[in-house]
């Protein structure tokens, strides 16, 4: 027998689940004018546009930045583990 009120395995309960799914719709349904640009509404010279252009670049460096420096980090680490094994003499042929 289904009980909305019963918690499910990760402890929500069902009708919490529902209200959430039901909010989240009206609400991205009754946001149609604020999601529009000034692009689409507007001057595309304004400094609206400008700076969320600018927002959308920093954000794409910092994420290409971490990105990059995360690769560095793996390749730096391999880099110095075939050299110990090189060093140690426990580097098998290939």
């Amino acid at each position: 027998m289904f009980d909305a009120n019963r918690p499910d395995r990760f402890g929500r309960t069902v009708r919490g689940a529902l209200i959430f799914v039901v909010a989240l719709s009206i609400g991205l349904a009754a946001t149609r004018e604020a999601s529009a640009c000034s692009v689409c509404q507007g001057d595309p010279n304004s400094n609206l546009v400008k700076g969320a252009e600018a927002g959308v670049l920093l954000m794409v460096l910092i994420t290409y930045g971490l990105l990059l420096g995360m690769t560095a980090l793996c390749v730096s680490w391999f880099v110095r583990q075939r050299r110990r094994l090189a060093r140690t003499g426990r580097m098998e042929s290939e």
